[in-house]
């Protein structure tokens, strides 16, 4: 809730509340964007099928590894705070209280 404070009391007092919020949850990280992520599917792809070639006995369950570890691990570095965090896991279960 802090964070979604310092935001808001950040913004210029003549912005537009609403056009701020969607730019803030649109806004994309490097991480996110989509020629790092193409690149990091084909490193691990490739490196799938090469150690897939090595060792078949291991291919499956080195895939699954390195495709978890990309999508978990790595998709997940560098995630930024998005006034939406806010609204979906504090105010929104508020809201269907009422």
């Amino acid at each position: 809730m802090e964070k979604y404070k310092s935001w808001l009391h950040n913004l210029p007092d003549d912005s537009n509340l609403m056009s701020e919020y969607q730019k803030k949850v649109e806004e994309k990280t490097v991480l996110e964007s989509l020629p790092l992520r193409a690149v990091r599917f084909y490193i691990f792809t490739v490196a799938s099928a090469i150690l897939g070639e090595l060792n078949p006995e291991i291919a499956i369950p080195t895939s699954i590894a390195l495709s978890a570890f990309n999508s978990f691990i790595l998709g997940n570095i560098n995630k930024k705070w998005t006034p939406n965090q806010f609204i979906e896991n504090e105010y929104r279960p508020l809201a269907k209280k009422n």
